[in-house]
């Protein structure tokens, strides 16, 4: 009952008017969503009985610590990915194609790792389709394939994520590159193609959505770093949110590092309005959503470098 929860180990035998109101209100939320407060209370009160003051971001802690247990239940499913999911390892059919990229990226690691700094400043001059094809496939693209989750070719890509799963999908918004419309794209790195899911100068849109970025007005493209845990959740359950920070993290890096190599500005933005975003770019916000966004171009005569 929800009402032995509120107290641990003690049922509520007269609870207050708003409180039995609280309770009425969860009892007819769906099976799942009733789980999902249980959890959340049960985590507080870990952290209760240990004599700490519990903030959110404590207790969603303690949530990813106690979810270890779904990977040891009798209800665990299988590895063998999901029918429904399989579209995802597979090229797109209706996408752009990008120029076939360059092999190698010819510049020293070392030199790279070095040099790398978060530059705001972006040339007047616009990036080519070849150069946004580079940048691309080397940070995000397909390297190769190999057997797995029931399936002959998993696509493996230039950047690590959990269970090889690639749980952040790109997105980009051409602001100016040569030969190629303006508007809101998903890159295919299966196909190295680009799908349009939306026309237009979204210049404006993007920078309204974020804190003090008027800067991202100037990028040649601005990438859009989507959380899809359709990909994860089959299979890491509630830690898949906590996996997918950890995939974004990584191909962030690879970003960083393929575009300091072309010498092109570069710099991520965490500050913007979650439903702002969103909705700007017809995600639900749950399944999939924006974590991360990435101003991208060739840089301008003077840098601003941010202190890091």
């Amino acid at each position: 009952m929800i009402e032995n929860l509120l107290t641990p180990g003690k049922p509520i035998s007269e609870p207050s008017p708003e409180l039995a109101s609280a309770i009425a209100a969860v009892a007819s939320m769906p099976l799942g969503t009733q789980d999902a407060i249980r959890e959340i209370l049960e985590s507080a009160n870990d952290l209760t009985q240990a004599g700490a003051d519990a903030t959110l971001a404590d207790v969603l802690q303690r949530v990813f610590v106690r979810s270890v247990g779904e990977f040891f239940t009798t209800q665990r499913q299988s590895t063998q990915m999901p029918e429904s999911l399989i579209h995802y390892i597979l090229p797109v059919n209706d996408g752009i194609a990008l120029p076939e990229p360059s092999e190698t990226i010819e510049v020293p690691l070392g030199d790279v790792l070095g040099a790398r700094r978060s530059v705001r400043n972006f040339s007047i001059v616009p990036m080519t389709l070849q150069e946004l094809s580079d940048l691309l496939h080397h940070s995000a693209g397909r390297r190769a394939v190999e057997a797995g989750y029931g399936i002959k070719n998993v696509p493996l890509f230039r950047y690590p994520s959990i269970g090889g799963l690639n749980s952040v999908d790109l997105g980009i918004v051409v602001n100016r590159v040569e030969g190629i419309e303006s508007g809101f794209y998903r890159y295919d790195p299966v196909g190295h193609t680009l799908v349009m899911h939306d026309r237009g100068d979204l210049r404006l849109a993007v920078q309204d959505v974020t804190f003090e970025a008027e800067w991202l007005f100037h990028a040649q493209v601005v990438l859009v770093f989507i959380h899809n845990q359709d990909k994860v959740n089959w299979k890491y359950k509630t830690r898949s949110l906590r996996f997918s920070h950890v995939d974004l993290g990584a191909l962030m890096q690879n970003l960083y590092l393929v575009s300091t190599s072309m010498n092109f500005a570069c710099c991520a933005v965490a500050g913007f309005f979650d439903e702002g975003a969103n909705n700007l770019f017809k995600l639900d916000g749950t399944r999939q959503f924006v974590s991360l966004l990435m101003g991208v171009g060739p840089m301008g005569r003077l840098t601003l470098a941010e202190p890091e």
